[in-house]
C-alpha cells in the first residue's frame, strides 16, 4: 500500500504536467501514477501528458517501467522534463522529446548530478514539452561549461532556480542566476552575471565569471564567509539584510569585495 504522495499533477494550457518526486522509489511512484490514471480515466483520456523527473537520473529499467505503464494505460506522452543530461538522452533515444525545465531551456551541456554540474530542476513550464525550438544560442562565459539555449532572445539571460540548494548541489550558468530559496553550506552557485538569492547564503557564490567586475551578489541574508566576484575573492562577516528591512549586496569597490545593505 502506497502511503506517501510521490506524484503530483496539475493542468496546463497544453495538457497535464506530472511531477515524479526526485527522492522516492521510482517503481512505487509509477505504481501511484498508474493508480491516479485509473481513478481519473476521463481526465487522462485524450489529454497530452508531460512528465517532470527533476534531478533524478533514470536508467533503462526505470524508463521501461514508465513507458510500458503509460502504453498499457493508453496515455499519450508528449515528453519528459529532466535536469539530467543522461536522462534526456536516454528518452530521446526512444523517440521521446526531452527538455530541461529551467525557464524553458531546451538543451543543457551539463553532466550528471553525481559530478555536481547539473543545475536543479527549476521551474514547471506552462507550455507542454513539444513547444517550438528556441531561436538562438547564448554563448557560455569563460569557465562556465554550459551551452544554453533560451526560449526568447534576452539581452541579459537569467536562470530561475525555484528551490533551496542543498550541500553538494551546484548551479552553473552563463548569465544571471536567481535562486528562490537558500544556498546552504556546501552548495555552490557560479554565474557569468549577477547572483540573486531570495533567501540565506551560506554556501559558495561566484558572480561575474570570466572577469565581469560589475556583477553583484544580492541576498536577503549573507552568511557565507567568502564571496567571489569576477577575479576578486572577498572574505566578509555575516550580514543580515532581511532583519533590517533590506537585502545585502556584495560588489567590487576599489578593488575589494564590499557589502552594503540594499534598499534600507
Amino acid at each position: 500500500m502506497i502511503s506517501k504522495e510521490y506524484v503530483t499533477m496539475k493542468g496546463t494550457r497544453g495538457g497535464i504536467l506530472v511531477n515524479i518526486h526526485e527522492e522516492c522509489p521510482f517503481a512505487e511512484a509509477v505504481a501511484q501514477f498508474r493508480a491516479s490514471i485509473t481513478q481519473n480515466q476521463a481526465l487522462f483520456h485524450g489529454s497530452p501528458l508531460s512528465v517532470d523527473l527533476g534531478w533524478r537520473e533514470v536508467g533503462e529499467g526505470d524508463q521501461a517501467i514508465l513507458l510500458e505503464m503509460l502504453g498499457e494505460m493508453g496515455v499519450r506522452l508528449l515528453g519528459v522534463i529532466s535536469t539530467s543530461l543522461a536522462t534526456r538522452r536516454l528518452f530521446e533515444a526512444r523517440g521521446v522529446k526531452a527538455i530541461i525545465g529551467s525557464l524553458g531551456l531546451a538543451r543543457h551541456g551539463g553532466r550528471s548530478r553525481g559530478k555536481a554540474v547539473d543545475p536543479p530542476s527549476a521551474e514547471e513550464p506552462e507550455q507542454p514539452v513539444e513547444a517550438p525550438a528556441p531561436p538562438e544560442e547564448i554563448p557560455a562565459a569563460a569557465a562556465v561549461t554550459l551551452d544554453e539555449t533560451a526560449t526568447v532572445a534576452l539581452a541579459d539571460p537569467t536562470m530561475l532556480v525555484r528551490k533551496t540548494l542543498r550541500s553538494g548541489q551546484k548551479v552553473q550558468y552563463a548569465g544571471n542566476v536567481v535562486v528562490l530559496g537558500d544556498v546552504n553550506a556546501g552548495a555552490e552557485v557560479v554565474a557569468g552575471g549577477d547572483v540573486i538569492v531570495l533567501g540565506n547564503v551560506r554556501g559558495t557564490v561566484h558572480a561575474g565569471v570570466g572577469g565581469k567586475a560589475g556583477a553583484v551578489v544580492l541576498a536577503l541574508n549573507l552568511h557565507a564567509p567568502q564571496v567571489r566576484i569576477g577575479d576578486v575573492i572577498g572574505f566578509v562577516n555575516a550580514q543580515k539584510g532581511y532583519h533590517n528591512n533590506a537585502a545585502v549586496m556584495a560588489r567590487i569597490h576599489e578593488g575589494n569585495v564590499a557589502t552594503t545593505l540594499y534598499g534600507n
